[in-house]
């Protein structure tokens, strides 16, 4: 019940992030053989009260367009000190999800998917939940990428 939720939401988020284009681009070097997709955090900017217990979801949405995509490979990096990944959920787009991990104590995410035949892919990769550990601007940034030429990674305040 409560995934199906969160699936309604980023769904909804997906459908507006397809209106509202996003800001704050990483661009990386397109592999040879592999799709220009974009990837990017939905939503981008939010708050997070350090004195409630409360978790922000987040999405990790991929657009490939029309183009055929056969993998996806990101490393998402934030401040550990400032927020913790509560649970990282792999998503349906992809038919095999090879890792999903999280490290609160370097500040990483990975997620690596594949499909079994090239195809399009647009939606939600994985969905994560933040939770503030203090007071501060948490940046969740992408650092790696296979499959990705342009990233936007998204801002979340915490505040008491």
């Amino acid at each position: 019940m409560v995934l199906g939720g969160l699936f309604l939401v980023l769904s909804v988020a997906f459908s507006t992030w397809m209106v509202i284009k996003p800001r704050g681009e990483t661009t990386f070097k397109a592999e040879a053989g592999l799709a220009a997709t974009t990837a990017s955090l939905f939503p981008q900017k939010g708050m997070i009260f350090l004195s409630s217990k409360e978790t922000l979801p987040v999405g990790v949405l991929v657009e490939s367009g029309d183009k055929m995509t056969e993998r996806v490979d990101l490393v998402i990096g934030f401040d550990p000190k400032l927020a913790e990944v509560e649970s990282l959920i792999k998503g349906t787009l992809f038919d095999d999800y090879v890792v999903t991990k999280v490290d609160n104590i370097q500040g990483e995410m990975l997620i690596s998917a594949v499909n079994e035949r090239a195809r399009a892919a647009n939606g939600i990769l994985a969905s994560f939940r933040i939770r503030a550990k203090m007071a501060g601007t948490a940046e969740f940034r992408f650092k790696q990428s296979a499959g990705v030429e342009k990233a936007f990674g998204g801002t979340y305040t915490v505040t008491k």
